[in-house]
This record gives structure tokens, C-alpha cells and sequence, in this order.
């Protein structure tokens, strides 16, 4: 469920929250950064969770243009990893607190939305077995204190891999952990998170 932002689950303008979560798989093309930014922007997007930005630190904040008023980004390199959280500038927004890791694969923040404190938690987790890699992330959820959370993210996982994956590789007995307040955002859905053990 996505968190109540205001009266009647609304965030902003009297509508739905829109929240969107996308692996683009680079953004150092000025041509496709436009044309996803406007895509974003065509959708009324509140918060767009961005993952394998590839791009480098200088380079992240130049995403915040047009319809974007704050971007909260860990990078990775210019050729890998890299998340980035968008954030609509029409919202009332103010970040509290940040978090990421030094391999730009998570950007956690504590912030207050139209008047309400929220994690946000944006992930490209790693596409082999990393259990410390959840443990860290949980970790990291759990200093930020009690809030409700929204994540969202590419996880590299399937809900069902004997049907969603070509071949029966180790990824088959692969269970992640998600925090058990997370709102999880995967391949555009909201809903109940994968749950396993660490």
C-alpha cells in the first residue's frame, strides 16, 4: 500500500500518488535522458525510483531539471550501477536524512512529503547471491527509525523462477529479504514484497 500522503490517499493536485519505478540502463546519452525524463514526465509522475543511471556525481544532480525539484542519487560508474530518486517539484518535499552505498546500489531517504515523514528506498540490488548485500540495506532501513517505507527498485529476482527464468541455476532456491513495512515497487507494481530469509 502506498502511504497516505494526504487527505483521501491523495498527493498532490487532488490525484493519485504516481510513483514509478524504471532500470534504464544508462543515462549518459543526452538524447535518451530527455526522452526518458519526458516520458517520466508524461506519465504525472510524483516520485520516479531510477536504477543503472551510470552516471557519476557531478552528473546525477544535472537530472534535476524540468519537472524534477530534488534528486537523491548514489552512483556507481559510467559504465554500471547508479540509482537515482526523482522528485516532482510540485510536491512539498524536504529531505531529512540520506543514506547510500558506495557501489550505487541503494539511495535511502528520510524526508517529509506534503507534510508527512516517509523512507523512501530506491535499489539495484546485485544479479548474483548477495545475502550481506539485504542485510546491509535492512540495516541501513532500520537506522532511519520507525516510518513508513516506499520502496522500489530492480531487485534481480523473479517471483517464480522456474517460470520466469530460462534455465534452473542457482537463482532457483534464491530468496531475498525486504523489510516487512517496505511498500515494494518492482517492474511498475505496488504490492506485497518477496518475502524469504536473509
Amino acid at each position: 500500500m502506498i502511504t497516505d500522503f494526504g487527505k483521501g490517499g491523495t498527493i498532490a493536485r487532488g490525484s493519485p500518488a504516481c510513483i514509478m519505478s524504471w532500470n534504464v540502463k544508462g543515462l549518459n546519452n543526452a538524447i535518451k535522458k530527455n526522452k526518458i525524463l519526458s516520458f517520466i514526465k508524461s506519465k504525472k509522475c510524483d516520485i520516479a525510483f531510477v536504477q543503472e543511471t551510470h552516471l557519476l556525481p557531478q552528473d546525477s544532480q544535472k537530472l534535476c531539471m524540468g519537472w524534477v525539484g530534488y534528486v537523491g542519487a548514489a552512483s556507481g560508474t559510467s559504465k554500471s550501477r547508479g540509482v537515482a530518486t526523482l522528485i516532482g517539484k510540485h510536491l512539498q518535499f524536504k529531505c531529512i536524512q540520506k543514506s547510500k552505498d558506495d557501489a550505487g546500489r541503494m539511495m535511502l531517504m528520510l524526508c517529509e512529503i506534503q507534510g508527512k515523514v516517509v523512507i523512501l528506498a530506491n535499489v539495484y540490488a546485485p544479479n548474483v547471491d548477495d545475502p550481506s548485500f539485504f542485510g546491509q540495506l535492512e540495516e541501513k532501513i532500520s537506522d532511519m527509525g520507525d516510518y513508513p517505507i516506499i520502496m522500489g527498485g530492480d531487485f534481480n529476482e523473479v517471483m517464480k523462477p522456474v517460470l520466469d527464468r530460462s534455465s534452473r541455476s542457482i537463482y532457483t532456491s534464491r530468496l531475498i529479504y525486504v523489510h516487512p513495512k517496505a511498500s515494494v515497487l518492482t517492474n511498475g507494481i505496488i504490492g506485497p514484497s518477496f518475502r524469504g530469509t536473509r
